[in-house]
């Protein structure tokens, strides 16, 4: 039995929770067939990114059965199963779309985007980015096509207004040294 089609059938019938991961994590119980796999054999994974990873079965099977899980949690969850070898924070996403895809993010967000829509958001100024990367910023009100329109400049952040320029710190610097030299004599 191949662990890693194992883990992508479940992955894909969503029953990841029916398996079990034994307290020692030596063993991944496989209840509907009565199998136990060695956990601690290593996975060899191509990413999508074409990174080729290699992890332990229990590291693997903990980090996809709670995608959401956090770093701690995760790694809280791998010491108590004593895996010794967890899901480096670099590979999470990858892994995870190794058995879980994207095709549930890109459903759950209904953000599909035909050509036919690309177009008609290009109309109501609602795109940002057309092919070639120019920028078509959205329409305000009361704005014609070719019109240009004057957008308010960002304000510097606290820490830019307080700074002097350079200019301003050699001048300052020039003053105080002339200063003190008068106030000696």
């Amino acid at each position: 039995m191949d662990p890693i089609a194992i883990l992508q059938q479940h992955s894909a019938s969503q029953t990841l929770t029916s398996l079990h991961l034994s307290p020692d994590g030596a063993n991944l119980h496989i209840p509907s067939t009565s199998t136990n796999l060695n956990a601690a054999s290593k996975l060899s994974l191509t990413l999508s990114n074409g990174k080729t990873v290699s992890y332990s079965l229990a590291s693997v099977y903990l980090q996809i059965v709670d995608p959401a899980r956090g770093l701690m949690q995760y790694r809280k969850v791998c010491e108590s199963h004593a895996v010794s070898d967890p899901v480096k924070v670099l590979d999470k996403s990858g892994i995870i779309d190794y058995f879980m895809g994207k095709k549930e993010e890109e459903e759950d967000d209904g953000m599909h985007i035909s050509d036919d829509d690309e177009s008609e958001n290009e109309k109501d100024g609602v795109v940002t980015e057309k092919e070639g990367g120019e920028v078509v910023e959205p329409k305000e009100e009361g704005e014609e096509e070719g019109e240009e329109v004057e957008h308010p400049v960002k304000k510097p952040s606290s820490k830019e207004d307080h700074r002097p320029s350079k200019k301003d710190r050699k001048d300052r610097d020039r003053d105080h040294r002339r200063r003190s030299k008068e106030h000696r004599h």
